[in-house]
């Protein structure tokens, strides 16, 4: 079955708590499929996205660099989630 947005679990960005920025109440949380490809989605103001429904999200896939997209919605993360996984 395929992850989707409600599978992620966020937890405190302790990179925006330390970055000169003080993004303060940042959360983030990562997950790793199962064919290798990753994705990181990050909320709290001062990323790529600001308020509790859009968000900043880094799709990795395989060893290349990350895709970084800046105010996504649950439902636009959970299709990237998608693509992610196939």
């Amino acid at each position: 079955m395929l992850k989707t947005f409600s599978d992620l679990e966020f937890k405190p960005h302790a990179v925006a708590r330390r970055a000169s920025y003080q993004s303060p109440g940042a959360e983030i949380a990562q997950l790793r499929f199962e064919n290798g490809n990753k994705v990181s989605v990050i909320r709290g103001c001062d990323q790529f996205q600001c308020g509790a429904a859009t968000y900043e999200v880094a799709a990795y896939r395989g060893k290349n660099p990350a895709e970084v997209h800046g105010y996504q919605d649950a439902h636009a993360i959970t299709k990237l989630m998608e693509g992610l996984q196939r």
